[in-house]
């Protein structure tokens, strides 16, 4: 592996930026090695320009946190942490005696919640397989159901999923990826989306 390596569509990048009057900002710029292997024990270097950028193990792109395996582990975490978060402040309309019904507290949940945590599922989520991203997902969702039927969390799960009719974290999750997948091999050819499906015959 070279000990230095250089991409010549950045240096593109900076002679059209230079021509046209486009300042990048050199010191924003990020990068990771994608590799199922052990790093080596000397890392390569990327230069942008005459800035030397530093390899990380990961990177944050439009909200989805990438590592080097590819296992999403830590863009999960923080997901949960989201959910965990708006579920705590819609604890205190879900008062069983005065709060929210059930059925609208529900629907708060999907609407506030799980928009949350499955942000940009169709990057991140393995379908039909239970990650470590689901099992965390799956601890917010049972205590989502424990706010919507104000009972403590040392209650059964079978319980919980009974009376609030909730599916499981990587039920749902497996549907949006189902939906998101039939949405693009049904797109139109006028659409440049569909165009790239038919060239590579995914429709077939």
């Amino acid at each position: 592996m070279p000990g230095t390596i250089s991409l010549g569509f950045i240096d593109d990048e900076l002679r059209w930026g230079a021509k046209h009057g486009a300042a990048f900002d050199r010191k924003k710029s990020q990068w990771l090695l994608l590799t199922n292997r052990k790093l080596p024990a000397q890392l390569p270097t990327l230069s942008l320009g005459e800035t030397q950028l530093p390899l990380l193990p990961q990177v944050k792109w439009l909200g989805v946190t990438i590592d080097t395996k590819l296992t999403f582990h830590s863009n999960g975490l923080a997901l949960a942490k989201k959910g965990s978060k708006v579920a705590l402040h819609l604890a205190q309309i879900a008062c069983t005696g005065w709060g929210v019904p059930l059925t609208l507290f529900t629907q708060l949940i999907s609407s506030l919640v799980h928009s949350r945590t499955n942000y940009a599922a169709v990057v991140w989520h393995k379908y039909a397989t239970n990650t470590s991203t689901i099992k965390a997902l799956q601890k917010v969702d049972n205590l989502t159901q424990c706010l919507a039927l104000g009972v403590f969390k040392t209650h059964p799960l079978l319980f919980l999923k009974h009376n609030t009719t909730s599916p499981s974290a990587l039920s749902w999750l497996d549907t949006k990826l189902e939906l998101a997948i039939t949405q693009l091999l049904t797109l139109p050819d006028s659409n440049p989306a569909g165009v790239v499906v038919c060239q590579n015959g995914l429709r077939t």
